[in-house]
């Protein structure tokens, strides 16, 4: 998931010319809470490609599935906001999330994926390696929560060199998928490692991190997103070199099919299991048009993906996608010819019929939705950001609810600004958000902050 499709980006070129505590031990063994996930299984055969060649993975004959749609965390009472948008005058802050200040980044520059573990939260991200600056070489690091408003650092030297990407949980394993490089982003002298690239790395009941064989064309590509289907680790990008739009699965993140059968998205801009198995949404740019077309699937095997009706979205793209008990949606966001940028949503009961969602309040106007929840109790929660008009630079986190998915409502603005909206998940006390805010941008040694906040659950409905 990407907050901006790299079409719109190109479209962009196009028309202009040629973004605490430290503990220094392995990461702590994360007790195993997770959300409940699909019972059955998402079964793709077996690769006969030795890891590390360069021939793609080939495919074998998928097995259907009935992959059940994931029961998320929360509680099903819905108390009334304490205050509503009425009481914020322009985007001043209000609503129910807090700012986390406790929360620990010692030498830590972002945080990039959170998730739900059978012990709470686990997030991951990265800082400078021995003091280096943003762009300098990193160091993957791990943070632990029961609660998702108290967390623990941990410094893990077995993600020297690492960015993390995502992480996810699977049992008494987590797997976080990620970047390894032993040089700097600006040193063009430098020759890396040969496991230079995308990789996939194991912890094992708390343990260390353990790089897993890598498949050549998902080292050389680059990696969107990561999830779990079932029992299969599911990962999507770009592959080799071309970084042709590629779908990854496996069952333990060592041997991987893969597939390009994917009903025209080019590229996938996200993904989710939901009642016809794996949902995906993508874009592909239209030349007749001059813009991207919204295109969404449906796959029962992670091998090959089927159309799904769509509304008619041109210049949309869909980043996030949830299941609940009142059906599925997505969020996202749309960009006009000037590049003003606009929320959208849209919902479907079944994963195979979409209807585009409204917005009474008119909030989506001049924002972007990045992330969606679904509320066990019924209802979802989505967060986003509002780009500043006196400063380009930066943009304020929002918020917004919807019963079912039809018509969304704002219910808050988070305090301070930041450069980029990381990530968010949903846990059983409530809903924790990450950003980053780039700091020393017109000096040498650029560096970046992180902002977290947390709301409990009883407060996120409208």
């Amino acid at each position: 998931m990407r907050p901006i499709s790299i079409f719109l980006a190109a479209l962009f070129a196009v028309a202009c010319g040629s973004t605490a505590q430290v503990v220094t031990t392995p990461t702590p063994a994360p007790t195993d809470l997770q959300t409940p996930g699909p019972t059955s299984d998402l079964t793709a055969a077996p690769s006969s490609t030795p890891l590390g060649s360069q021939t793609p993975i080939p495919l074998g004959t998928p097995t259907p599935i009935n992959l059940s749609t994931p029961t998320p965390p929360g509680s099903s009472a819905t108390p009334t906001l304490p205050i509503g948008p009425t009481d914020s005058p322009g985007n001043a802050p209000f609503g129910p999330f807090v700012k986390l200040d406790s929360f620990p980044a010692a030498d830590a520059f972002e945080v990039t994926d959170v998730n739900v573990t059978p012990s709470g939260l686990i997030a991951v991200g990265f800082g400078g390696l021995n003091g280096a600056d943003y762009y300098g070489v990193r160091q993957g690091i791990v943070w632990t929560s029961v609660d998702g408003m108290n967390w623990l650092e941990s410094v893990d030297p077995s993600l020297v060199n690492v960015t993390p990407i995502r992480v996810v949980s699977k049992g008494s394993d987590l797997y976080l998928a990620g970047t390894l490089s032993a040089c700097s982003e600006l040193d063009d002298n430098c020759t890396d490692v040969a496991q230079a690239g995308n990789g996939i790395w194991r912890s094992t009941n708390g343990g260390a991190w353990e790089l897993l064989p890598q498949v050549a064309d998902m080292q050389s590509g680059y990696i969107d997103d990561m999830l779990l289907a079932g029992d299969k680790l599911v990962v999507y990008g770009g592959a080799g070199g071309g970084q042709e739009t590629t779908v990854w699965v496996s069952q333990d993140g060592a041997t991987w099919t893969s597939t390009t059968d994917l009903s025209g998205m080019d590229p996938i801009t996200s993904m989710a299991v939901g009642p016809a198995g794996l949902n995906a949404f993508g874009n592909i740019y239209d030349d007749a048009l001059l813009d991207v077309v919204l295109i969404a699937t449906t796959s029962t095997d992670g091998a090959t993906f089927s159309p799904a009706t769509t509304p008619d979205m041109t210049g949309s793209g869909i980043d996030d996608l949830a299941a609940g008990p009142n059906g599925m949606v997505g969020v996202g966001y749309h960009t006009s010819e000037l590049f003003d940028i606009d929320g959208v949503a849209v919902r479907s009961s079944d994963g195979l019929a979409w209807t585009q969602a409204t917005n009474n309040d008119g909030s989506f106007a001049g924002s972007a939705l990045q992330a969606v929840h679904a509320l066990v109790g019924g209802g979802y929660v989505a967060v986003g950001y509002t780009p500043r008009n006196d400063d380009f630079s930066l943009e304020d986190g929002t918020a917004w609810f919807s019963p079912d998915g039809s018509n969304w409502q704002l219910i808050a603005r988070l305090d301070g600004g930041f450069s980029a909206l990381s990530t968010s998940a949903l846990a059983p006390a409530g809903v924790v958000v990450f950003a980053a805010e780039q700091t020393n941008v017109d000096e040498d040694t650029v560096g970046s902050v992180i902002h977290a906040w947390f709301a409990p659950l009883a407060s996120l409905h409208g």
